[in-house]
């Protein structure tokens, strides 16, 4: 079973949604574009999204070793990144971190690299 593995369970509501009833393109995705993924499945599908982003970022701060992190950031190009219309159905913002990472310090300065890049 894959209950505790939120890679899957991430990849899983963005392909099924939250009833897992869903298919991945929705019939009426081609006319309603955006519109096809409620407010609510987009907030839960960014919200897990986030979550799956800090994990992976954290490993470096906890000292996991690099190839387990490059494991866990293949998965998530592989399993995530490849979900038909993703961007359809999470918040833009949601990918904020992904394409840079603010300073540390939050006073401003130079922005790191992105968490699954660095």
């Amino acid at each position: 079973s894959c209950g505790c593995d939120l890679m899957y369970s991430l990849r899983s509501l963005l392909l099924y949604g939250p009833t897992q009833t869903n298919p991945p393109i929705p019939g009426d995705a081609g006319r309603l574009r955006e519109n096809c993924v409620t407010n609510d499945d987009k907030e839960r599908a960014s919200l897990l999204l986030r979550l799956v982003v800090d994990v992976i970022e954290s490993l470096s701060m906890f000292g996991s070793d690099q190839m387990n992190r490059n494991c866990l950031c293949s998965r998530f190009i592989v399993e995530i990144l490849t979900v038909p219309l993703l961007m359809w159905k999470v918040w833009p913002s949601s990918f904020e971190r992904l394409l840079q990472n603010p300073p540390t310090n939050g006073k401003g300065g130079a922005y790191k690299a992105p968490p699954l890049v660095d």
